[in-house]
């Protein structure tokens, strides 16, 4: 009686044993897919963002500090173009002039963003703000204002989420750093920079 209990228990630790060898490699494994996932969806949005502010500065020539400022101005306003004819530099040249025409800016971005459909564009530039893999409806943090660079006066700008957001309650805890010394859950993924003119994301 005593040996098949004895049995029974080393069968129980064995078992156990697996299942916590297995954890140990599978787990990391499932991290850095995880991880490398969620960074590539986060990282095409912020590279949308970004976009969406290049378009609006050649609008406006700034930067939205709120994504509400930027759907609204790509929905509704126009990007001026200017043709010049002739050459502005040749004395001799009488028919020099330029042209001023717009073109909405919701037929151009919408070429970009939902395969030329207008109708779509607005639900994609409201969806702009949200977080991929968020699981409390997480927005971007987006910022811009004019700066004082280099003894004149730029617009900069900024959006970032910190990594832990995206991750998630499972895989933004401190434990994976083990898994992965270059991991910080309290790192943010971002482009932009409110102390320089600089559009670069983090990631490039």
């Amino acid at each position: 009686m005593i040996k098949k209990i004895l049995t029974v228990v080393i069968l129980l630790l064995a078992c156990f044993m697996g299942y916590g060898l297995y954890k140990t490699i599978q787990e990391p494994i499932a991290f850095k897919k995880e991880k490398s996932k969620r960074e590539e969806a986060v990282i095409a949005k912020l590279k949308d963002i970004r976009t969406a502010q290049q378009a609006f500065r050649g609008i406006t020539g700034g930067f939205a500090h709120n994504f509400d400022t930027l759907s609204q101005v790509i929905l509704n306003d126009s990007f001026m173009l200017i043709q010049v004819f002739g050459d502005p530099d040749d004395p001799t040249n009488n028919t020099f002039y330029s042209d001023t025409s717009y073109l909405n800016a919701a037929d151009s971005m919408a070429v970009v963003f939902s395969k030329g459909d207008v109708a779509q564009l607005e639900a994609f530039l409201n969806g702009l703000r949200n977080v991929p893999f968020g699981e409390n409806n997480e927005t971007f943090e987006i910022a811009a204002e004019l700066i004082e660079y280099e003894s004149i006066e730029v617009w900069v700008t900024e959006t970032r989420v910190q990594k832990k957001i995206f991750m998630g309650s499972e895989f933004g805890k401190e434990k994976y750093t083990n898994y992965d010394d270059r991991y910080d859950p309290s790192a943010y993924l971002k482009f932009g920079d409110m102390g320089t003119p600089n559009l670069a994301g983090n990631w490039e």
